[in-house]
C-alpha cells in the first residue's frame, strides 16, 4: 500500500506498508512493517517487534507441526467440541488472566495437560474472549441448550469399543489363530496315516509269517510220507478201481 503525502510537509512523498525481513541470511525473520518507497529496504516502523509474521531461523520449514501431545497420550479419534453444559466447580480448575491468550491457545494448554477435559468457551476477559480456564472435573449436559457453550474434550469410540491400533492388533492375531490351528491340523492328519501305514505294515508282516509256518508244515509232512508208503496208497487206489468197474459192468 502506498500513502502520497503533501509536497509541502517534511514526511516522506510515499511509504509503503508492507512485509520486511529483517536479520543475516541464516537468521531472518518477516514483519509487517513500513518504510520509504524511495528504494530502502529497512523499516522505519513495525508492528509488532515480538512476534514475527514468519520466523524463518533454525533447520526446519518453517512450520513446526503439532505433535508434541500429553505425556498420557491421547487419541488420534478425541476432539473438541462445543457442548451445551457445564462443569463442576467442585473439582479444581486453572485459570489464567493473560490477555494475549487465545481461545487457540487455551484449546493446546489443555489437550496438554492429561487431567484437563475441557476451557471455558469466552476465556477468563469476557468482554474480549481471552484468558484461559482449564477444567478438570466431570462435564454435565444441558439438553435444553441454554447454558454457555464450552469446548470439551469428547473421547471419540467406534462401536466395537477399539480404535484403529485394538482392532489392527485383533487383525494380526486372528490371523496367527488361523495360521496355527491349520498347522495343527496338519500335524494331526499326518500321525494318523503315519499310524495306519504303520498298521498296515504290522499287518502284511504277521500274514507273511503265518505262510512261511504253513510252508515249513508241508515240507515236514511230505518228510513222512517215505515211497514204500506212497507206492501202497496207489495200489489201493487201483484196486479201487478194478473192484468199481467189475461189478458195475455187472449190473
Amino acid at each position: 500500500m502506498h500513502v502520497k503525502t503533501d509536497s509541502s510537509s517534511t514526511i516522506p512523498v510515499s511509504i509503503t506498508l508492507g512485509f520486511a525481513r529483517i536479520g543475516s541470511d541464516e537468521d531472518n525473520a518477516s514483519y509487517s512493517g513500513i518504510r520509504h518507497s524511495n528504494g530502502t529496504r529497512n523499516p522505519f516502523w513495525l508492528a509488532n517487534r515480538d512476534k514475527p509474521v514468519a520466523d524463518n531461523s533454525g533447520e526446519g520449514p518453517g512450520c513446526v507441526r503439532w505433535n508434541a501431545g500429553p505425556a498420557c497420550k491421547r487419541s488420534n479419534r478425541d476432539k473438541y467440541e462445543l457442548l451445551s453444559g457445564y462443569f463442576d466447580y467442585k473439582f479444581p480448575i486453572t485459570v489464567d488472566d493473560n490477555a494475549s491468550l487465545s481461545i487457540s491457545d487455551c484449546m493446546d494448554r489443555c489437550w496438554k495437560n492429561c487431567s484437563c477435559v475441557g476451557i471455558d468457551s469466552r476465556g477468563e476477559n469476557y468482554a474480549y474472549y481471552t484468558g484461559c480456564i482449564l477444567f478438570h472435573g466431570s462435564f454435565t449436559a444441558d439438553p435444553s441448550g441454554r447454558s454457555a457453550g464450552p469446548y470439551v474434550i469428547k473421547k471419540q469410540t467406534n462401536p466395537s469399543g477399539l480404535d484403529i491400533k485394538d482392532r489392527r492388533w485383533l487383525w494380526i492375531l486372528a490371523a496367527v489363530g488361523t495360521v496355527l490351528i491349520m498347522v495343527l491340523a496338519g500335524i494331526l492328519m499326518y500321525l494318523r496315516r503315519r499310524r495306519l501305514r504303520e498298521k498296515f505294515h504290522n499287518n502284511t508282516t504277521n500274514d507273511i509269517y503265518e505262510l512261511e509256518n504253513d510252508g515249513n508244515k508241508d515240507e515236514s509232512r511230505r518228510e513222512l510220507l517215505d515211497w514204500k508208503k506212497r507206492f501202497e496208497i496207489i495200489e489201493e487206489i487201483a484196486q479201487g478201481l478194478l473192484y468199481h468197474h467189475k461189478y458195475s459192468d455187472r449190473g
